[in-house]
């Protein structure tokens, strides 16, 4: 039987369980949250002191945290505060049986997805991890597709390179058109990725309504959207020079996406 950590697989495919990092000095809240996530599937990390939790972050890297305000280290949300640090695109939820306004404000400032006051249901803290871990999914997903947009225009300058070449004075052993849908394929693979993850975190029940691109600060959909275009505008250009049905489906199929 799959389980809900399963279906919150890791980008690029891998089936690897989602692992949590439980942050609080109450060993008993921290024990029934550990048993909890366990039933459905997460792999967790125990921590009652921030430096135990930095030490577990520096040991193997999680995927959420789940933090006690006044837990030993964390006063004024210090550690909260270094986790864009120590452990870049790391989501948070924080936990407290003390809730105040100058806590709940700071966390709109930081890598904080759920601001939680105890006690709560089961169903709400597994509402919002799941939340959580697939904002941070996605958000790694934005991070490693602005990365890579560089590279993309060198291929697609590539590619405008090959159409000015003669099928003779082509000296790769593979063939150009094999050559131009394998480049274009991982253009667009991590773009149609955001497109999957976006969906899914709106699609959750608990799902906000704030734009995510604007929540993340992630590059603008408009960037993603002008380097398709310019994919197919490549793929409209070296027809000519390479007729290849494969690549004429491609550019129908990116035409379709970009103009349903």
């Amino acid at each position: 039987m799959q389980s809900e950590a399963d279906t919150l697989d890791h980008p690029g495919g891998a089936e690897a369980k989602n692992r949590i990092l439980v942050f609080d000095d109450d060993e008993n809240f921290r024990s029934m949250v550990v048993t909890l996530l366990g039933r459905h599937g997460f792999d967790t990390a125990e921590a009652d002191t921030a430096e135990s939790a930095c030490a577990e972050l520096a040991q193997s890297a999680v995927d959420l945290i789940i933090s006690d305000i006044n837990a030993p280290g964390n006063e004024d949300l210090v550690f909260v505060k270094s986790v864009p640090e120590i452990a870049p695109n790391t989501p948070v939820i924080i936990v407290t049986g003390y809730p105040s306004i100058d806590t709940a404000i700071d966390s709109f400032q930081l890598p904080v997805t759920a601001y939680m006051k105890k006690p709560f249901s089961n169903e709400e803290l597994i509402a919002n991890v799941k939340q959580a871990i697939l904002r941070s999914r996605l958000l790694r997903s934005i991070t490693h597709t602005k990365q890579r947009m560089e590279s993309w225009k060198e291929s697609l300058n590539d590619i405008e390179s090959l159409a000015s070449l003669s099928q003779s004075s082509y000296s790769s052993a593979v063939p150009i058109d094999a050559y131009i849908t394998l480049t274009v394929q991982n253009i667009i693979d991590p773009l149609f990725d955001l497109v999957h993850l976006s969906q899914g975190l709106i699609q959750e029940k608990t799902a906000p309504t704030a734009n995510v691109c604007k929540l993340f600060q992630c590059p603008r959909v408009e960037s993603h959207e002008r380097m398709l275009v310019q994919t197919i505008d490549v793929l409209e250009k070296t027809k000519q020079s390479f007729k290849s049905k494969t690549l004429a489906e491609l550019r129908s199929k990116l035409e379709k996406y970009i103009n349903p």
